[in-house]
């Protein structure tokens, strides 16, 4: 299954494309950088972006859930392979990784990034 395309930049980082078939919903645009993740140009700030934030560019969640051992909730956009951990109150981000594919003929690569302190146990 083909979850992201890769295409360079203009300032040479790479940019994530997620697949898209004839008629389907257009897909995010998923920037990477050392420094920074975006998508669809909008910065993503773990401790400031919202969960609301996400969703304006992305659509509502795919699911969401709080494990027994957390606080926090996550949330899940399966398809976009998007995950967060948010707060319940206020619906900031603590915690955003995200996992993209390419399939090129029989070449499979694949790129994952995370942003901020991985999430402890409750």
């Amino acid at each position: 299954m083909t979850i992201g395309r890769c295409r360079e930049a203009s300032a040479g980082s790479p940019t994530l494309q997620a697949a898209q078939k004839p008629g389907a919903e257009k897909q995010p645009a998923i920037s990477l950088t050392k420094e920074e993740l975006t998508i669809n140009g909008t910065r993503v700030q773990v401790g400031r972006t919202t969960k609301a934030d996400l969703e304006k560019q992305l659509g509502p969640l795919e699911r969401s859930f709080t494990p027994e051992l957390t606080v926090q909730p996550m949330g899940f956009w399966d398809m976009k392979g998007i995950r967060i951990y948010y707060s319940k109150d206020t619906g900031v981000v603590s915690y955003f990784d995200c996992v993209l594919v390419s399939v090129h003929g029989s070449r499979v690569t694949g790129v994952q990034k995370g942003i901020g302190p991985q999430p402890r146990p409750g």
